[in-house]
């Protein structure tokens, strides 16, 4: 008999307040000891012999010093109100708890494959695997196993990507909205560069996706004409032509170029003539604002950039600041914070540190002798402080909030652009909308569609007082302005909900709201790069980084459960 339930669940929580209510049922004593097993999720308590299953309603023995595998064997086994699918999801979810050694199958496929997401995501050396200890260690815990050679982790690694690409590009196929993208070049330890191409989507359901699909040695020089050429051919292979929407850079000339030519390339498969393909990374846009404005003071800057780094070069230095503070009541200081010329956010930390050590600055200035910033650049390093501190408050705000306020003369500006690309995507529809019709497949289910189409709008001309004159997009811009400050407000899921009511103006959704301010997202996968290109594995070819880089960016934020389900496909087809 199949373990799928056949009969409705019994309401087992109404079993368990039955018992408990009867005059003659077992007195219920609180258990001293925390019940820390998973199994108690799927069990309830019905005293010191009984407990009742959520599922089924069977009320099996708890025998005392049992413990609690006969249950875990039932929920596994034999309960008829948990399918198998369920049974699956437990087995991969709950962890060791579940883990019955009569039971368990060793896969050695599946062991080494979660090897390969494990070397990629925590960018351990393919070498690790060749170390004397790696073996006898994995089959401590398990006899069979047996171990493979790096080339072999490698090249799983490269296959497992792969077959992520295999599945990824599926996905873009069925996708019936367009992509955009971030751009970034790369420059690593021995001198090759790489462009990293990262992809921004946003699925049917209204999910956000950011995936990177491209981190590919790029030939010197980084021209426009070169940086065009090898963008187009990753659009290409990801067959990826008909579905481009923008793709955001900084403001290089090379970068400007490479737009040209991709705009002249592509012009016939970019939406509104490709006019509004090229965005300019914001937050390099406010680098190039920040970095003009620090030139003002340059003079401050190096006295207290090389007073910080004098101190914090040498331990005994550092200890006569700390015998200062404590001098003054102050928290002794670890180290300083230094900045990079090229950050003027690690800028603006170290004026607000040296800034809040002012005095204990001085006094350590006048017991070494030396000489440092003098009252003017002191002055000047406040003003700077103050300069940058909105500019910080704008990168998060513009980091963590996509949308400004509703000014009037922003909502005008907005409605003018809105009207343009409204009509630009509602003749894009009734031409779709023309193709369909024409063909013979479908031309019948249309026709009913249509029909369909007719009576409902018949019942809503009958039944709802409205102006059957205005557009989807006029009765949108007049709906009363939804409130973004409120708490937990989600953009996507607003127009997921309204979808129905708006879908032209849903689709656009798709598009625009996938459209990146910043390259960031690109930039992001330079620092796993450059940890995975250090000095003892710098000879790494381009086709191994750009698959451990891959690889790891498709695990999802670091704070996230792993799924094994969502992962197996790329291991069984690897």
């Amino acid at each position: 008999m199949s373990l799928s339930s056949t009969q409705p669940n019994l309401n087992a929580e109404a079993i368990v307040e039955e018992i408990e209510s009867r005059s003659d049922a077992i007195e219920i004593r609180p258990n001293r000891s925390k019940k820390r097993s998973v199994v108690w999720n799927y069990f309830g308590d019905v005293g010191d012999l009984k407990v009742v299953c959520k599922h089924c309603g069977s009320t099996p023995s708890k025998l005392k010093g049992s413990g609690t595998s006969h249950l875990r064997r039932r929920i596994l086994n034999t309960c008829e109100g948990i399918t198998n699918d369920e049974r699956a999801r437990i087995l991969t979810t709950q962890g060791d708890d579940w883990f019955d050694p009569s039971t368990f199958k060793f896969d050695p496929m599946l062991t080494r494959g979660l090897l390969t997401f494990l070397f990629a995501d925590a960018e351990i050396p393919f070498a690790a695997i060749d170390s004397r200890f790696w073996e006898p260690a994995m089959r401590s815990m398990r006899p069979e196993y047996r171990a493979v050679g790096r080339q072999t982790v490698r090249e799983d690694c490269v296959d497992v990507f792969k077959a992520g690409c295999d599945l990824t590009i599926a996905e873009f196929e069925k996708l019936d909205s367009r992509v955009s993208f971030t751009c970034d070049i790369w420059t690593s330890s021995v001198n090759l560069g790489y462009l990293c191409l990262t992809a921004h989507w946003i699925d049917k359901d209204f999910n956000l996706h950011k995936k990177i699909i491209a981190f590919k040695k790029i030939p010197y020089p980084h021209t426009g004409s070169t940086i065009a050429n090898l963008v187009a051919k990753i659009w290409s292979d990801w067959k990826l032509d008909g579905k481009i929407f923008a793709m955001t850079l900084d403001n290089s000339s090379a970068n400007d170029n490479a737009m040209k030519f991709l705009e002249i390339k592509l012009s016939n498969r970019l939406p509104f003539d490709a006019s509004h393909m090229h965005m300019r990374c914001s937050a390099h846009i406010l680098n190039l604002i920040v970095q003009e404005g620090m030139k003002i003071i340059p003079s401050a800057l190096k006295s207290i950039r090389e007073l910080m780094r004098h101190i914090a070069s040498s331990g005994s230095r550092l200890q006569v600041l700390n015998t200062i503070l404590s001098e003054m009541k102050m928290p002794p200081k670890k180290g300083l914070t230094l900045d990079c010329s090229t950050r003027w956010n690690s800028t603006y930390a170290m004026l607000k540190e040296a800034l809040a050590l002012k005095e204990a600055l001085i006094r350590y200035l006048d017991a070494s002798s030396m000489n440092g910033p003098n009252a003017e650049e002191w002055q000047e390093a406040e003003d700077m402080a103050g300069f940058l501190e909105p500019f910080l408050d704008a990168t998060k705000t513009f980091s963590n909030k996509a949308y400004g306020d509703g000014s009037e003369a922003k909502l005008e500006h907005i409605r003018g652009l809105m009207n343009e690309f409204y009509e630009k995507y509602e003749k894009s529809n009734r031409a779709d909308q023309v193709s369909s019709v024409g063909s013979p497949q479908v031309g019948k289910k249309v026709c009913e569609k249509q029909k369909l189409d007719e009576e409902f709008a018949k019942f809503k001309f009958e039944n709802v007082n409205f102006n059957s004159t205005m557009s989807e997009l006029e009765k949108y811009m007049q709906e009363k302005l939804v409130d973004t400050e409120e708490e937990n407000f989600d953009i996507l899921q607003f127009w997921k909900k309204n979808s129905g009511l708006y879908p032209t103006l849903a689709k656009m959704t798709r598009d625009f709201l996938a459209v990146q301010a910043s390259s960031v997202a690109s930039e992001s996968a330079f620092s796993a790069a450059g940890r995975l290109t250090d000095q003892l594995r710098s000879s790494m070819s381009s086709e191994t980084l750009e698959s451990l880089v891959c690889v790891k960016d498709w695990f999802g934020p670091n704070d996230e459960v792993f799924d094994l389900n969502k992962y197996l496909p790329l291991i069984r087809r690897s």
